[in-house]
């Protein structure tokens, strides 16, 4: 994994990765966030209160109810499911490299899928976690990096910032459609 920079103070940073299948993953549950935290409570209550069925005597309902809680729960934490479908899909991506490119005009991006910039007008976001950083269009993942292929933490935040700066300053030139 590479971070560089022309100029030590500044654009356009370079950050250069392997693509793996847990990073993958990583970037897909940061956009998905919200739906899973969601999901997560739907499956809870649905174990709970299948459980309570079942001590309530409904023999039919409850103990289903409570193995759907179960199963959903297990989907939606273990990351197991998910590596298998990221196989499947995109497994000859697995193992290729991509890389970033943070500019004044745009995100440039090089990937085993295609090559092009993505200007800064046409990202919402930047989100971040402890382990990814995605560019999204509203809620749409167009780009990500996991958080180890910019070397430090100060330097993730510096190419943040940089990021968001330009998403802000170019919706702010953009007028509303």
């Amino acid at each position: 994994m590479t971070v560089s920079s022309p100029s030590p103070d500044g654009p356009p940073y370079r950050v250069v990765y392997p693509i793996t299948a847990d990073a993958a993953i990583d970037a897909a549950r940061l956009v998905m966030a919200p739906l899973r935290r969601t999901m997560l409570a739907i499956s809870l209550a649905a174990l709970g209160g299948g459980v309570l069925l079942t001590v309530a005597g409904d023999g039919r309902l409850g103990p289903g109810l409570a193995l759907f809680g179960v199963l959903t729960i297990a989907l939606t934490v273990f990351r197991g499911p998910e590596r298998m479908v990221v196989n499947r899909r995109a497994g000859s991506l697995v193992g290729g490299s991509a890389e970033l490119v943070f500019g004044e005009a745009g995100l440039d991006v090089v990937s085993p899928q295609a090559t092009g910039r993505i200007a800064w007008s046409a990202l919402t976001e930047v989100r971040e976690d402890a382990r990814c950083v995605v560019a999204l269009r509203d809620r749409t993942l167009v780009s990500w990096a996991p958080v180890a292929a910019f070397g430090s933490a100060e330097r993730r935040a510096e190419i943040v910032a940089f990021a968001r700066a330009q998403i802000a300053s170019a919706s702010a030139r953009t007028p509303p459609s």
